[in-house]
């Protein structure tokens, strides 16, 4: 680490204006605020504060960007930079080890320079896409090559990664992993409520090293619930059904609660019409009243699409003469529904216009 230096804010403050005539700004590789953030990084982290505390909002912003995208400096690269800033900045001292940057050690300094709640929103607005998508370098793997990489971690790791991925990939990823464990990830994916952001950043920065090595008090609501369901359609539905009969068997009210995720009204909307059509055609003109009584412009334009034209025109009727309705009332008959669709659905006879799979 370096023990002294002469490095003052005004001096860090030119050279990022370009102000200076020093040869090294105009032979650098790097960007001048790549060059400072590794040099902060290096630096006793008091006097590393005290530099960034003192310059330019859009200073402090661009240096921050570059320490959270930081994953590592050598001892060869270090001695190179110190070498480059003695010349320009007359630094004194040496350094010691190899020293990491990330959005651990943004966070630190801006938290130490500005507090906690100042040093977030430079955080965020410096790094948004590292701040809300800390795994979003796994999105370029394979479910594969995932599958090794989670091979030694354990499934509530795994778990908690899967929930950030897009949902076809984690379905993949689930897919793929050994029987025993695709049940636990699955459990503990549904049962995800609140992960610490700093949790979640020690995980992606220990992935990341990870993948080099193969080739806060503030949390984060995430739905658990709902992010398996996304995983669960994403899969194939065969899938799906034998991860919530396994549920259901281990866990019945998860795997219930889960099913009732799973799909929803809106979902119908998207289904082949011929299934729909031929479903309502054994429904009484009552029973599609309460279906479609307080329901989405969508869903009940869906409906109303699949029967006859004089049909609507008996629905809107008795919809005038029946009025307010019980929810409850309303709700059985979604439900049933709902079970229809569902049913369908595991059995391929009702097809989504997004099915993967599938030509329209």
């Amino acid at each position: 680490m370096m023990r002294s230096s002469s490095v003052k804010p005004e001096d860090l403050a030119e050279f990022l204006e370009q102000k200076t005539t020093f040869d090294f700004v105009k032979t650098a590789k790097e960007s001048k605020y790549r060059k400072v953030a590794k040099l902060l990084i290096l630096m006793e982290k008091e006097a590393a504060i005290q530099i960034l505390s003192k310059l330019e909002p859009a200073q402090i912003e661009a240096i921050s960007k570059e320490i959270a995208s930081i994953h590592g400096i050598g001892v060869e690269e270090a001695e190179d930079l110190l070498d480059e800033f003695k010349s320009l900045l007359a630094l004194s001292g040496g350094y010691k080890g190899s020293f990491s940057g990330g959005i651990g050690e943004a966070r630190s300094l801006l938290y130490a320079a500005f507090g906690p709640e100042k040093g977030e929103s430079v955080l965020k607005k410096a790094v948004p896409q590292t701040v809300d998508k800390p795994f979003a370098f796994l999105e370029e793997f394979s479910a594969e090559q995932l599958g090794i990489l989670f091979k030694d971690e354990s499934p509530a790791t795994e778990a908690m990664v899967l929930s950030r991925l897009p949902p076809k990939l984690a379905a993949e990823v689930i897919n793929s992993a050994e029987p025993s464990r695709k049940i636990e990830i699955v459990k503990r994916i549904a049962k995800i409520n609140k992960v610490a952001p700093s949790v979640m950043e020690m995980v992606a920065d220990a992935l990341k090293e990870k993948v080099r090595k193969i080739g806060s008090t503030e949390t984060e609501r995430i739905d658990g619930m709902n992010v398996l369901a996304s995983i669960l359609k994403a899969s194939d539905v065969s899938f799906g059904e034998k991860m919530l009969g396994e549920l259901a068997q281990d866990d019945p009210m998860l795997g219930y609660s889960l099913r009732a995720t799973l799909y929803t009204l809106d979902d119908i909307v998207k289904a082949e019409d011929r299934a729909i059509e031929e479903k309502l055609r054994g429904m009484s003109e009552k029973e599609i009243v309460y279906l479609i009584k307080g329901r989405s412009r969508l869903f009940i334009e869906k409906i109303m699409s699949n029967i006859s034209a004089q049909r609507r025109s008996i629905i809107r009727e008795e919809a005038d003469i029946i009025g307010p309705i019980p929810r409850i009332d309303a709700d059985t008959v979604a439900a049933d529904f709902l079970t229809w669709f569902r049913r369908g659905r595991e059995k391929g006879t009702i097809i989504l216009v997004d099915d993967q799979d599938v030509i329209l």
